[in-house]
This record gives structure tokens, sequence and C-alpha cells, in this order.
């Protein structure tokens, strides 16, 4: 099971390491005329959602599609949907019907948009992921996914394959579990991100409580299929200043300079 949490289902009233791959569309992007595309192929809602799921506190946790979607027409449909809940939750993460019809119609634009979906299963404040028709993860975001633009490092999930569309940017990724991460395990992982000089932000429980017994979240973190824990929001890392300075990282390089086989 991946991605799980406490959650109930809530019925709607529609049935509606890796070598990362860089892509790049920077055409130029007709929004009228993709736009009047999307009219006519829609008529209000598509109906495609199946159900909701909910987190304990009545938060939208996911949304089971009924068939493997196009993920343009995801967007579009959400952005059009009347189910109140629905949209209220999307709002409230800042993802309005007009932010998700333009990324509809950036998607309308690349290949990328015939991607297939069959759920929902994470909201951001920047960003929306979903479950692809193989198994794969794909994230949707507004803004890069590693803040400054720095280079993922080794404790970064890999990227399978990322690009960006216009104002789109989209990641594939290996579905994680969640399951069965000790405090222990990531404490470890946060101590070893931050001896590197990362400054770690977003990663705890509660805000106020940085110290080494806090309680840290699950929810930023998963287990890859190769048994290692990741940090899956690269958000969470902010990257070193270039005049850091770390004698155990120097003393680290030197040993695989001059001692490795």
């Amino acid at each position: 099971m991946f991605f799980t949490q406490n959650m109930n289902i809530k019925a709607v009233n529609f049935a509606y390491n890796n070598k990362i791959i860089k892509l790049s569309f920077k055409q130029d992007i007709d929004y009228d005329s993709l736009k009047d595309s999307f009219s006519e192929r829609f008529e209000g809602d598509k109906k495609n959602i199946a159900f909701v799921k909910t987190t304990k506190n009545n938060h939208l946790k996911s949304i089971i599609f009924k068939r493997p979607t196009k993920i343009k027409d995801i967007f579009y449909e959400l952005s059009l949907t009347k189910d109140t809940f629905i949209s209220d939750e999307l709002l409230k993460h800042l993802h309005s019907p007009e932010d998700l019809e333009k990324t509809a119609i950036e998607l309308e634009s690349s290949k990328i948009g015939n991607t297939k979906v069959k759920s929902l299963i994470g909201i951001g404040a920047f960003a929306l992921v979903f479950e692809t028709e193989d198994g794969n993860i794909l994230k949707i975001t507004d803004v890069n996914h590693f803040p400054q633009n720095r280079k993922p490092d080794d404790f970064d999930l890999p990227i399978k394959q990322k690009g960006k569309i216009k104002n789109c940017y989209y990641y594939f990724e290996e579905k994680i579990s969640q399951e069965n991460l000790s405090q222990e395990e990531l404490r470890q992982l946060v101590k070893h991100i931050k001896g590197k000089g990362y400054h770690m932000k977003d990663y705890l429980m509660h805000y106020d409580e940085e110290n080494d017994g806090a309680t840290i979240k699950t929810s930023q973190f998963g287990r890859a299929k190769n048994g290692k824990i990741y940090l899956i929001d690269p958000g969470c890392a902010i990257a070193p200043n270039k005049d850091f300075f770390n004698i155990k990282r120097i003393k680290n390089k030197l040993k695989e300079k001059f001692f490795s086989t």
C-alpha cells in the first residue's frame, strides 16, 4: 500500500536511480484557440470522478477517477467541477479554477498532456501529484521543484523525467511507500541532510520543536523499491551557501578519491 493515512471515503454526485531526461517545449501557445478547443470537447462536468478520499479531519486527500484519463483533461475537468467540496479544497491550496484551466491549456500544447492518470494522490500549495496509468508519479507544478534551482542531491527521490511547458513544470518519479517509516530512520536522514549544510523547513509536526526529539512528518518522506528512504518534497531542503564549509564532508570526499577500489 502506498501513500496511506487514516482516511474516509466521500461519495460525490459525479462519476467523473534513473537518468534524468530533460525535455523542453518552448513554442508559443495560442491560449484562445486551445481554450475554444476545450470548450467544444467539454460540456460542464465530464463526470469522470468516481469518488474522493478524505483525511480524518475531512480534508481532501485524493481523487479516484473512473478510468485512466489524459492529464490535460483532468485539469480542465477540475477547473469546471460543480462539486463545492473539491473546488473549495483545491482553492484552499491556491489552485483556483482559472489556474487549473491555464495549466490544462499549457498541457494541451505538449505530448505530456496525453499522459493518462488514474488518481490525484497529493495536493500542495504549488503542486498536484497524480498516479499515472503505469504506476509512476507525475507532479505538475507552476514553480521549479527544487528551491533556488538547486541540483538534486543524494537524499532526493530520483527524477525519471522532467521538463517545462511555458509556466508548467512536470516531474515523473517512482511511486514510493510511506508505511513503516520510523522516526529514528527519518532523524538519521535529516541529520545527513543538515550535515551537508542544508536548511530544513516544513518537516516537523510542530514548527516550534526544533530539537533532537521533535516528531518528523512522514508525509515528506518515502521508501523506494530499493529500500532507501528519500525526501520526496525538495522544497524542504534549502541548499547551503557556496562558502559552506564542512570538514566531515571534505574527509569523505578524500576517502572516496584515495581509498575507493
